[in-house]
């Protein structure tokens, strides 16, 4: 007589096997790696908007106290002009300098960002024809199309 274990046909298993977990895990972990510095760059660029709305905001009022002064204000005349974002963390200083005339420059100073050390700085610089330009010390891969950046001198500081 014949075994009826012999005559069954083999039990169909479901499943995964070690091997091909440890591969489709692999695979995961390469692209994580390849995309994780794509996306903390983009991370930062989300959080530099808040700053370039700030910055314009500022410049909206700089150009407000031009129109009633007819002259760029001093950071001691600005201070009740001054737009600041207090609940921005990402924000540490923002100064006038260099105003003569209608022109000078508005800086404005980082804390850290993720995957960007503290101190970086955007200069928004008036022209006499009332032309706002933007210059960053940070890489071009973080501004907007706008913004160039800046050369920086041996103590770090924009030319």
């Amino acid at each position: 007589m014949d075994n009826p274990r012999l005559l069954r046909p083999p039990k169909q298993q479901f499943g995964f096997t070690l091997v091909e977990l440890m591969i489709v895990i692999a695979i995961i972990s390469i692209l994580a790696s390849v995309s994780a510095p794509k996306l903390t760059r983009q991370v930062a660029k989300a959080n530099l908007v808040s700053i370039h709305n700030l910055a314009n905001q500022n410049q909206a009022a700089i150009e407000e106290f031009i129109m009633i002064n007819d002259a760029f204000p001093s950071s001691a005349d600005f201070t009740d002009w001054l737009i600041n974002d207090t609940s921005d963390s990402h924000l540490n200083t923002i100064s006038l300098a260099n105003n003569d005339g209608t022109t000078g420059d508005l800086k404005i100073t980082l804390n850290a960002l993720p995957g960007l050390a503290s101190g970086h700085y955007f200069l928004f610089s008036r022209d006499e024809d009332a032309y706002w330009q933007c210059s960053s010390s940070l890489s071009s891969d973080y501004l907007p199309s706008h913004c160039t950046t800046a050369q920086s001198d041996d103590e770090g500081d924009a030319l």
